[in-house]
């Protein structure tokens, strides 16, 4: 996102803007950077560059994972509250955030849901936040433009490594769960055929998503059939269903991802633990939550 509205900004100088090819420039961005992102994770598998999992110990993953669900919970606040907030990014944002919601709070609007939504037009009456169109069919393929390598190869680099901390780090939770072991360079090859592939066809760069993973396991989901489905089912509404969701209002998804991320957040009680196990632990835990917190995924994970 903060790579995208560099390059293709909102507005300059307050000025009108023509906002599809802003938008049209943005996709160019993202689906190119996602190229760039594909080819550098496919190509540390190779080399077995997943090999530095062996040094992420279980209290730096979930202090990770802990301060990522506060990231994405704190990300689902504006849709709650029905709030347009400005973009943030860098070290301090989630901070710089968490003020702009309290700050305009009284701003906030009471919703219902999709049929509610609908019928009562509350994207007109009450300027609700909606999901709003979604285009029909699937997009055909587009060559990445190459003149854009320049100025994102430095960017796709830390995408591409934040992007494999984020799955191995939710990989190895869930295998711990669930009795299975996961191989670091396969998710890693897997990652980068999933971008470079998608960026071809216009998607943005993508790891594995905490809210949603946790929502398929706490559904009972935990092996590659219940992704095969949810692939189809996700096919299906791009292809043709995606109309029916028009009027969903945001709120509704932010309330199903929040509820979700409760047992990432439960994680916090990790320091009541290692305070009577192991003090060295704490502190490893605690030093990585702080730093993921204050200064964002990225710079986190360097910390």
């Amino acid at each position: 996102g903060s790579v995208t509205e560099s390059l293709a900004p909102q507005a300059l100088n307050d000025s009108m803007i023509n906002e599809t090819a802003r938008d049209a420039a943005r996709v160019q961005v993202a689906s190119t950077l996602s190229v760039l992102v594909g080819l550098f994770q496919v190509g540390l598998g190779l080399i077995h560059f997943g090999f530095v999992v062996t040094y992420l110990s279980e209290p730096l993953v979930r202090g990770y994972t802990t301060a990522a669900a506060v990231q994405v919970f704190v990300s689902q606040l504006k849709y709650v509250f029905g709030l347009h907030l400005s973009s943030h990014s860098g070290p301090l944002s989630l901070i710089y955030t968490v003020l702009e919601v309290c700050w305009k709070l009284p701003q906030s609007k009471l919703i219902g849901a999709t049929g509610i939504s609908y019928g009562m037009g509350l994207k007109h009456r009450f300027e609700v936040d909606v999901v709003g169109n979604i285009p029909a069919g699937l997009v055909p393929p587009v060559a990445p433009n190459t003149q854009l390598f320049s100025k994102l190869v430095g960017s796709a680099f830390t995408i591409a490594v934040v992007g494999f901390a984020i799955a191995i780090s939710l990989g190895k939770i869930f295998a711990l769960r669930h009795g299975y072991r996961v191989d670091s360079n396969q998710e890693l090859v897997a990652l980068g055929l999933s971008n470079l592939i998608g960026g071809i066809f216009q998607c943005f760069p993508v790891s594995c998503s905490m809210s949603r993973s946790l929502v398929q396991e706490s559904t009972g989901g935990n092996s590659q059939v219940a992704g095969a489905i949810s692939s189809l089912f996700i096919l299906l509404i791009i292809v043709k269903l995606g109309e029916l969701f028009h009027d969903l209002p945001k709120a509704v998804l932010a309330a199903i991802i929040i509820v979700n991320l409760k047992g990432m957040l439960r994680q916090l009680s990790d320091m009541r633990s290692l305070w009577k196990a192991n003090r060295a632990d704490l502190l490893i835990w605690l030093v990585t939550f702080t730093a993921t917190i204050l200064l964002n995924l990225d710079l986190g994970l360097v910390v």
